[in-house]
């Protein structure tokens, strides 16, 4: 039994390793914000520590908490998104309605339902609107219920739903959605600021989980296949780094289901892609914010040509990733597509280091898309609730 133990806790170390990562390393430019270099490396060292051990040794005993009872853990949850809901409105109204996201976001939706280009007006700190057409279109019937924030509640809400039958049970998503919101301080700071880096990554992550569990499913209606393509499609256009996720996304789907299907739906991703994102472009390519800002390495002229290099070099990364067949698996796909999403972070964070002399994790909030791709994955592989056939 101890031996079977020991096997065990090794087997945990790496996927413990990656969970600790993608939790940990996106919120080192908030923690860095608040206490200074020094607490961003306390963060990560002990953050790290902790859910190793909590993650190696402690899982096993998560199971025991099933003899809570169901209607206790549906309590809990019940609890949780409550809380949830009295923060974001208690912190969203204190910190003046939000962030610079989440006001670029309103005045996008604002001037896309009057009908006007939504990348020709500022925000209230002067600043042009930097969400792309799909992250607008997705935001947009938040918009109508009065403010587009609300899609944050939302979209946490679905991040459960679709968790829920991945992991198996309740208690096993409660425990992952409590280890996301606490572990991670950059993903309550952007729920609760009305960011919309959390809110897209969810939305995109339902497109493909759908998409890589019905286009394999010879069962499965084809409608289902073609509006989970349409949506995947949507929430591509939310930001351009998401983009970095289709050759995982291809490679998933090819290894998964036929290459022909795999193609063919693809093809419908790709145009639903184009449809909502190149008539803003066509529009006026100049003043269409999203191309220009998005790429934040343009912000660094100390590499020559580092706007076109860095972003090279992260596309060919993701390739590369993505010809490893452990994307047949959810699980390995899920693990892989957050590394695709850390990687080009990791760059910036290493080009501002370099500017200022001194560590600088401003920019590792970008990688928050990794703390939900990652964190399901991880979570799979160390504690996967079905025999692995059913993640194949």
């Amino acid at each position: 039994m101890t031996q079977e133990l020991v096997a065990g806790q090794t087997h945990r170390a790496r996927p413990a390793s990656a969970l600790a990562l993608f939790l940990l390393f996106p919120s080192l430019g908030i923690v860095q914000k608040y206490l200074g270099t020094s607490g961003a490396f306390v963060y990560f060292g002990i953050g790290g520590v902790l859910l190793m051990a909590v993650t190696v040794w402690g899982l096993p005993l998560a199971s025991k908490i099933k003899a809570i009872g169901q209607p206790w853990i549906r309590l809990a949850i019940v609890l949780m998104f409550g809380v949830l809901a009295i923060a974001f409105l208690t912190l969203y109204a204190s910190a003046g309605n939000g962030n610079d996201r989440g006001d670029s976001l309103n005045v996008g939706v604002h001037e896309l339902l009057a009908g006007r280009y939504p990348y020709y007006q500022t925000t209230q700190f002067h600043n042009v609107v930097t969400q792309m057409p799909g992250s607008l279109l997705l935001a947009t019937p938040f918009a109508l219920l009065g403010n587009a924030a609300w899609q944050n509640l939302f979209w946490l809400g679905a991040l459960f739903v679709i968790a829920r039958p991945l992991l198996g049970d309740d208690h096993r998503a409660l425990i992952v959605m409590a280890l996301i919101l606490l572990g991670s301080p950059a993903v309550l700071h952007d729920f609760v600021t009305a960011g919309d880096l959390g809110a897209s990554t969810i939305a995109l992550l339902m497109g493909m989980l759908a998409l890589v569990t019905f286009v394999p499913d010879t069962s499965a209606a084809t409608w289902k296949k073609v509006a989970a393509a349409l949506f995947t499609g949507i929430a591509l256009s939310s930001r351009m780094n998401y983009l970095l996720l289709v050759p995982p996304l291809v490679a998933a789907l090819s290894r998964r289901a036929s290459i022909a299907d795999a193609i063919r739906y693809l093809c419908v991703t790709g145009l639903a892609f184009a449809a909502v994102t190149l008539p803003f472009y066509w529009h006026d390519p100049i003043e269409f914010a999203p191309l220009h800002l998005h790429n934040k390495f343009a912000m660094f002229g100390e590499v020559p040509s580092g706007w076109i290099l860095f972003p090279a070099i992260s596309v060919l990364a993701s390739v590369c990733i993505s010809t490893h067949p452990g994307n047949r698996t959810i699980p390995g796909w899920l693990i892989q597509s957050a590394f695709v999403m850390t990687i080009p972070v990791v760059f910036l964070v290493g080009l501002g280091t370099y500017r200022v002399g001194t560590p600088d994790f401003v920019f590792a909030d970008y990688a928050i898309a990794s703390v939900f791709l990652g964190g399901i994955g991880a979570a799979l592989r160390l504690d996967p609730p079905f025999p692995s056939r059913t993640f194949q």
